[in-house]
């Protein structure tokens, strides 16, 4: 599998005119727990997704700040070492609203739509979960892998 350059703490995405992924959905997968993010990213990269990771809230911030135009989803975990993932979830839909962002928790799901006023570009994981449960919320969103193998980031 290819990659390109892909830093431990994942706070430095890179340019996505790099890939060799070109026409594959990129996916924002922000996840502090360093062997979940790793085994999401793999699973997505087989799927045919293109990867970009952050490890909390101020690296999803700033990933999305650079990447913005080429990220078609965001994947956020509820908790995170300088956040909460769902409060960053309206920032992202407040400051990218055209782009979906799915949270995925062990956490209740019904106080989590609460808080996020019934958006419909959010949709709601609950972990743990397989890899066909997420394609089908991606899909939901008319988010469709490339089929091929893509490029982490």
């Amino acid at each position: 599998m290819a990659t390109t350059s892909s830093s431990p703490s994942s706070n430095s995405p890179t340019d996505p005119a790099d890939d060799a992924s070109k026409g594959a959905p990129r996916l924002l997968l922000v996840e502090d727990e360093a062997l979940v993010r790793m085994v999401v990213s793999e699973e997505l990269l087989m799927l045919g997704f293109a990867v970009s990771e952050a490890a909390s809230c101020s690296a999803a911030i700033a990933a999305m700040e650079k990447l913005a135009a080429t990220i078609a989803v965001a994947i956020v975990d509820v908790g995170l070492p300088d956040g909460r993932g769902d409060d960053l979830a309206l920032r992202l839909r407040q400051r990218w609203p055209a782009m979906p962002v799915l949270i995925v928790s062990g956490y209740d799901e019904s106080s989590l739509k609460a808080k996020l006023g019934g958006d419909t570009q959010v949709g709601f994981l609950r972990k743990p979960y397989f890899a066909e449960d997420l394609v089908k919320k991606l899909e939901a969103f008319g988010i469709r892998s490339s089929g091929s193998a893509a490029v982490l980031s």
